[in-house]
Protein backbone atom coordinates (compact mmCIF):
# COMPACT_ATOMS: atom_id res chain seq x y z
CA UNK A 1 0.00 0.00 0.00
CA UNK A 2 0.93 3.76 -0.68
CA UNK A 3 1.77 6.36 2.09
CA UNK A 4 -0.21 9.45 1.26
CA UNK A 5 1.83 11.52 4.26
CA UNK A 6 5.02 10.78 1.92
CA UNK A 7 3.33 12.81 -1.03
CA UNK A 8 3.78 13.70 -4.00
CA UNK A 9 6.68 11.02 -3.15
CA UNK A 10 5.42 7.35 -3.81
CA UNK A 11 6.41 5.47 -1.24
CA UNK A 12 5.25 1.61 -0.58
CA UNK A 13 4.40 0.27 2.60
CA UNK A 14 4.25 -3.23 3.47
CA UNK A 15 1.18 -4.28 5.50
CA UNK A 16 -1.07 -7.32 5.50
CA UNK A 17 -4.57 -6.67 4.09
CA UNK A 18 -6.72 -6.90 7.43
CA UNK A 19 -4.02 -4.65 9.12
CA UNK A 20 -6.41 -1.06 10.23
CA UNK A 21 -3.59 0.84 12.94
CA UNK A 22 -1.00 2.52 11.86
CA UNK A 23 1.24 1.66 14.96
CA UNK A 24 1.35 -2.16 13.78
CA UNK A 25 3.68 -0.46 10.63
CA UNK A 26 7.00 -0.05 12.28
CA UNK A 27 8.13 2.03 8.84
CA UNK A 28 4.88 4.85 9.29
CA UNK A 29 5.91 5.30 12.87
CA UNK A 30 9.73 5.71 12.45
CA UNK A 31 8.70 8.00 9.44
CA UNK A 32 6.01 9.99 10.53
CA UNK A 33 6.27 9.60 14.78
CA UNK A 34 4.02 13.00 15.29
CA UNK A 35 1.66 12.10 12.77
CA UNK A 36 1.47 8.57 14.30
CA UNK A 37 0.99 10.30 17.92
CA UNK A 38 -1.74 12.81 16.60
CA UNK A 39 -3.99 10.30 15.02
CA UNK A 40 -3.58 7.75 18.02
CA UNK A 41 -4.70 10.94 20.39
CA UNK A 42 -7.87 11.87 18.38
CA UNK A 43 -8.58 8.07 17.64
CA UNK A 44 -8.92 7.17 21.34
CA UNK A 45 -11.34 10.88 22.04
CA UNK A 46 -13.48 9.86 19.17
CA UNK A 47 -13.93 6.57 20.33
CA UNK A 48 -14.46 7.52 23.97
CA UNK A 49 -16.75 10.31 23.04
CA UNK A 50 -18.46 7.90 20.68
CA UNK A 51 -19.23 5.26 23.76
CA UNK A 52 -19.96 7.82 26.59
CA UNK A 53 -22.99 9.00 23.64
CA UNK A 54 -24.14 5.46 23.11
CA UNK A 55 -23.91 4.33 27.13
CA UNK A 56 -26.01 7.62 27.78
CA UNK A 57 -28.55 7.03 25.36
CA UNK A 58 -28.71 3.75 26.05
CA UNK A 59 -29.48 4.71 29.63
CA UNK A 60 -32.47 7.27 28.61
CA UNK A 61 -33.76 4.93 26.53
CA UNK A 62 -34.00 2.06 29.17
CA UNK A 63 -35.47 4.60 31.70
CA UNK A 64 -37.87 5.74 29.23
CA UNK A 65 -38.88 1.83 28.40
CA UNK A 66 -39.36 1.30 32.58
CA UNK A 67 -41.24 4.14 32.56
CA UNK A 68 -43.73 3.15 29.81
CA UNK A 69 -43.59 -0.22 31.35
CA UNK A 70 -44.84 0.76 34.90
CA UNK A 71 -47.26 3.14 33.95
CA UNK A 72 -49.10 0.48 31.34
CA UNK A 73 -48.38 -2.13 34.15
CA UNK A 74 -50.07 0.07 36.73
CA UNK A 75 -52.84 0.84 34.11
CA UNK A 76 -53.75 -2.85 33.86
CA UNK A 77 -53.32 -3.77 37.54
CA UNK A 78 -55.25 -1.27 39.24
CA UNK A 79 -58.21 0.66 37.25
CA UNK A 80 -60.05 3.58 37.75
CA UNK A 81 -62.82 1.61 39.64
CA UNK A 82 -60.37 0.13 41.76
CA UNK A 83 -58.83 3.43 42.49
CA UNK A 84 -62.19 4.98 44.05
CA UNK A 85 -63.06 1.73 45.92
CA UNK A 86 -59.73 1.76 48.17
CA UNK A 87 -60.40 5.48 48.38
CA UNK A 88 -63.24 4.76 50.08
CA UNK A 89 -62.41 2.36 52.22
CA UNK A 90 -59.48 3.87 53.24
CA UNK A 91 -62.33 7.57 54.28
CA UNK A 92 -64.67 5.13 55.67
CA UNK A 93 -62.19 2.27 58.01
CA UNK A 94 -60.40 5.08 59.08
CA UNK A 95 -63.19 8.07 59.95
CA UNK A 96 -61.80 10.66 57.83
CA UNK A 97 -64.25 13.51 56.35
CA UNK A 98 -65.55 13.70 53.25
CA UNK A 99 -63.45 16.80 52.03
CA UNK A 100 -60.17 14.69 52.23
CA UNK A 101 -60.88 14.17 48.23
CA UNK A 102 -60.44 17.76 47.71
CA UNK A 103 -57.32 18.23 49.45
CA UNK A 104 -54.42 19.13 47.26
CA UNK A 105 -52.27 16.80 48.78
CA UNK A 106 -54.30 14.10 48.96
CA UNK A 107 -54.63 14.63 44.87
CA UNK A 108 -51.45 14.79 44.22
CA UNK A 109 -50.61 11.15 46.12
CA UNK A 110 -53.16 9.50 44.00
CA UNK A 111 -51.55 11.32 40.45
CA UNK A 112 -48.49 10.66 41.33
CA UNK A 113 -48.56 7.16 42.56
CA UNK A 114 -51.06 6.48 39.26
CA UNK A 115 -51.02 9.16 36.68
CA UNK A 116 -53.30 7.65 34.14
CA UNK A 117 -56.33 7.66 37.17
CA UNK A 118 -58.51 10.97 38.62
CA UNK A 119 -59.26 11.64 41.92
CA UNK A 120 -63.14 11.10 42.84
CA UNK A 121 -64.91 14.59 43.64
CA UNK A 122 -66.73 14.91 46.67
CA UNK A 123 -70.09 14.71 45.42
CA UNK A 124 -69.45 11.18 43.50
CA UNK A 125 -67.74 10.07 46.54
CA UNK A 126 -71.46 11.17 49.12
CA UNK A 127 -73.59 9.32 46.52
CA UNK A 128 -71.32 5.81 46.33
CA UNK A 129 -71.34 6.00 50.21
CA UNK A 130 -75.24 5.90 50.27
CA UNK A 131 -75.04 3.62 47.48
CA UNK A 132 -72.88 1.33 49.38
CA UNK A 133 -75.11 1.62 52.74
CA UNK A 134 -78.31 1.03 51.19
CA UNK A 135 -76.34 -2.15 49.37
CA UNK A 136 -75.46 -3.31 52.72
CA UNK A 137 -78.81 -2.49 54.33
CA UNK A 138 -80.54 -4.86 51.97
CA UNK A 139 -78.04 -7.33 52.64
CA UNK A 140 -78.93 -7.51 56.38
CA UNK A 141 -83.31 -7.04 55.95
CA UNK A 142 -82.41 -10.02 53.72
CA UNK A 143 -80.74 -12.18 56.17
CA UNK A 144 -83.01 -11.10 58.86
CA UNK A 145 -86.15 -11.66 57.00
CA UNK A 146 -84.73 -15.88 56.96
CA UNK A 147 -84.88 -15.61 60.84
CA UNK A 148 -88.04 -15.65 63.08
CA UNK A 149 -86.28 -14.27 66.71
CA UNK A 150 -83.57 -11.65 67.20
CA UNK A 151 -82.34 -9.75 70.13
CA UNK A 152 -80.73 -6.14 69.80
CA UNK A 153 -78.70 -4.19 71.81
CA UNK A 154 -78.75 -0.07 72.39
CA UNK A 155 -76.80 1.91 74.01
CA UNK A 156 -77.05 6.15 73.41
CA UNK A 157 -74.30 8.81 74.82
CA UNK A 158 -73.11 12.41 74.19
CA UNK A 159 -69.94 13.58 72.08
CA UNK A 160 -69.29 17.16 71.48
CA UNK A 161 -72.90 18.25 72.44
CA UNK A 162 -74.49 15.72 70.12
CA UNK A 163 -76.72 13.01 71.45
CA UNK A 164 -76.46 9.12 69.73
CA UNK A 165 -77.43 6.24 69.23
CA UNK A 166 -76.68 3.00 68.70
CA UNK A 167 -77.88 -0.59 67.44
CA UNK A 168 -76.90 -3.90 67.10
CA UNK A 169 -78.97 -7.06 66.57
CA UNK A 170 -77.86 -10.83 66.58
CA UNK A 171 -79.77 -14.02 66.24
CA UNK A 172 -78.53 -17.68 65.37
CA UNK A 173 -78.50 -18.91 61.79
CA UNK A 174 -80.75 -21.61 61.61
CA UNK A 175 -79.26 -23.93 58.83
CA UNK A 176 -75.61 -23.43 60.58
CA UNK A 177 -76.72 -22.39 64.34
CA UNK A 178 -73.68 -19.85 64.31
CA UNK A 179 -74.62 -16.55 66.00
CA UNK A 180 -75.08 -13.93 63.83
CA UNK A 181 -74.20 -10.18 64.24
CA UNK A 182 -74.91 -6.64 62.86
CA UNK A 183 -75.35 -3.06 63.20
CA UNK A 184 -78.39 -1.39 62.57
CA UNK A 185 -77.75 1.69 63.31
CA UNK A 186 -75.55 4.81 64.76
CA UNK A 187 -76.98 7.87 63.97
CA UNK A 188 -77.65 11.43 65.85
CA UNK A 189 -80.58 11.90 68.21
CA UNK A 190 -82.41 15.44 68.23
CA UNK A 191 -82.17 17.01 71.40
CA UNK A 192 -81.51 15.40 74.88
CA UNK A 193 -81.54 11.34 74.91
CA UNK A 194 -84.86 11.16 77.11
CA UNK A 195 -86.92 7.94 77.51
CA UNK A 196 -89.86 9.35 75.20
CA UNK A 197 -86.68 10.30 72.33
CA UNK A 198 -84.95 6.73 73.04
CA UNK A 199 -88.21 4.91 72.33
CA UNK A 200 -88.83 6.86 68.83
CA UNK A 201 -85.98 6.43 67.92
CA UNK A 202 -85.76 2.70 68.87
CA UNK A 203 -88.58 1.70 67.35
CA UNK A 204 -88.49 3.22 64.16
CA UNK A 205 -85.09 1.53 63.43
CA UNK A 206 -87.20 -1.95 64.61
CA UNK A 207 -89.41 -0.77 62.12
CA UNK A 208 -86.81 0.40 59.26
CA UNK A 209 -85.19 -3.83 59.02
CA UNK A 210 -88.80 -5.06 59.55
CA UNK A 211 -88.03 -7.00 63.07
CA UNK A 212 -90.40 -4.86 65.15
CA UNK A 213 -92.79 -8.17 66.20
CA UNK A 214 -89.27 -10.63 65.89
CA UNK A 215 -87.44 -8.69 69.02
CA UNK A 216 -87.86 -10.93 72.17
CA UNK A 217 -85.22 -8.92 74.29
CA UNK A 218 -83.54 -5.42 74.02
CA UNK A 219 -80.16 -4.94 76.46
CA UNK A 220 -79.70 -1.58 77.73
CA UNK A 221 -77.72 -0.71 80.52
CA UNK A 222 -79.28 0.66 84.26
CA UNK A 223 -79.97 4.29 82.28
CA UNK A 224 -83.07 5.95 84.25
CA UNK A 225 -84.19 6.80 80.58
CA UNK A 226 -84.01 3.10 79.20
CA UNK A 227 -85.69 2.05 82.59
CA UNK A 228 -88.69 4.58 82.11
CA UNK A 229 -88.89 3.68 78.51
CA UNK A 230 -89.13 -0.05 78.61
CA UNK A 231 -91.43 0.54 81.70
CA UNK A 232 -93.88 2.62 79.91
CA UNK A 233 -93.65 0.97 76.13
CA UNK A 234 -91.97 -2.49 76.52
CA UNK A 235 -93.85 -5.53 76.85
CA UNK A 236 -93.96 -6.95 80.31
CA UNK A 237 -91.97 -9.60 81.48
CA UNK A 238 -93.83 -13.27 81.76
CA UNK A 239 -92.98 -13.90 85.18
CA UNK A 240 -93.93 -17.14 87.43
CA UNK A 241 -94.56 -16.67 91.58
CA UNK A 242 -95.74 -18.98 93.90
CA UNK A 243 -97.54 -17.55 96.15
CA UNK A 244 -98.76 -19.46 99.94
CA UNK A 245 -102.32 -18.63 100.68
CA UNK A 246 -101.80 -19.11 104.13
CA UNK A 247 -98.76 -16.75 104.39
CA UNK A 248 -98.63 -13.78 106.49
CA UNK A 249 -98.66 -10.69 104.00
CA UNK A 250 -95.56 -8.60 104.72
CA UNK A 251 -95.62 -5.28 106.83
CA UNK A 252 -94.19 -3.69 103.93
CA UNK A 253 -96.67 -3.17 100.70
CA UNK A 254 -95.12 -2.74 97.54
CA UNK A 255 -97.91 -1.47 95.06
CA UNK A 256 -97.15 -2.87 91.68
CA UNK A 257 -98.32 -0.96 87.87
CA UNK A 258 -99.20 -3.34 85.37
CA UNK A 259 -98.03 -1.64 82.06
CA UNK A 260 -99.51 -4.46 79.95
CA UNK A 261 -103.02 -3.38 80.97
CA UNK A 262 -102.25 0.48 79.78
CA UNK A 263 -100.82 -0.39 76.95
CA UNK A 264 -104.45 -2.63 76.31
CA UNK A 265 -106.51 0.30 76.71
CA UNK A 266 -104.80 3.26 75.73
CA UNK A 267 -104.79 2.51 71.98
CA UNK A 268 -102.98 5.85 71.16
CA UNK A 269 -99.84 4.71 71.76
CA UNK A 270 -97.07 4.54 69.02
CA UNK A 271 -94.48 3.13 69.85
CA UNK A 272 -93.86 -0.82 71.39
CA UNK A 273 -90.86 -2.14 72.61
CA UNK A 274 -89.77 -5.43 73.67
CA UNK A 275 -89.25 -6.43 76.80
CA UNK A 276 -86.12 -5.35 78.26
CA UNK A 277 -83.16 -6.80 79.62
CA UNK A 278 -80.47 -4.97 81.50
CA UNK A 279 -76.53 -5.70 80.94
CA UNK A 280 -75.28 -7.91 83.81
CA UNK A 281 -71.87 -6.62 83.36
CA UNK A 282 -73.21 -2.53 84.25
CA UNK A 283 -73.41 -4.38 87.57
CA UNK A 284 -70.89 -7.12 87.64
CA UNK A 285 -68.66 -4.79 87.11
CA UNK A 286 -68.58 -2.36 90.20
CA UNK A 287 -69.44 -5.33 92.58
CA UNK A 288 -66.32 -7.35 91.30
CA UNK A 289 -64.26 -3.68 92.58
CA UNK A 290 -66.11 -3.82 95.47
CA UNK A 291 -65.08 -7.55 96.43
CA UNK A 292 -61.10 -6.47 95.49
CA UNK A 293 -61.28 -3.40 97.09
CA UNK A 294 -62.59 -5.53 100.48
CA UNK A 295 -60.06 -8.52 100.15
CA UNK A 296 -56.89 -7.14 97.96
CA UNK A 297 -57.22 -3.06 98.74
CA UNK A 298 -57.95 -2.58 94.96
CA UNK A 299 -58.89 1.28 94.69
CA UNK A 300 -62.23 1.58 92.75
CA UNK A 301 -62.11 4.52 89.86
CA UNK A 302 -64.16 7.38 90.88
CA UNK A 303 -67.95 7.34 89.77
CA UNK A 304 -68.68 3.68 90.13
CA UNK A 305 -70.97 2.36 92.43
CA UNK A 306 -72.36 -1.16 93.80
CA UNK A 307 -75.57 -1.86 91.41
CA UNK A 308 -73.87 0.56 88.71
Amino acid sequence: MKCKLCLPKMVEVAAYKNSVRLEETCKLMRKHPLKTTNYNILTSATTNKQTTELSNTSSTCKRAKMSEMMAMGGARCVSQVNVDKLVINLICEGQQPFSVVIQPAFEELVTTLHPQCKVISRPTFSSRIHEAANHMKKTVMAHLGRVNYVATTTDCWTAHHRSCIGVTCHWIDEETLVRRSAALACKRLRGSHKFDVLVGALDDIHCAYRIRGKVIRTTTDSGSNFIKAFNVFGEPAVQSVDRDLDAEEPAEQVEYQDTYSILEDDSDLEYQLPQHQRCAWVGATPLGCAVAEIFVGYTRPSGWEVGG
